[in-house]
């Protein structure tokens, strides 16, 4: 069980974090243009 946790946010924050660097070029680039 705390195997299975730990992994499963391990990999949740992995995919966090690339989503954030690929989606804030994207997304950031989207929401920072129109936000300001």
């Amino acid at each position: 069980m705390i195997g299975g946790i730990g992994g499963f946010i391990k990999v949740r924050q992995y995919e966090e974090v690339r989503i954030e660097i690929c989606g804030k070029k994207a997304i950031g680039t989207v929401l920072v243009g129109p936000t300001p």
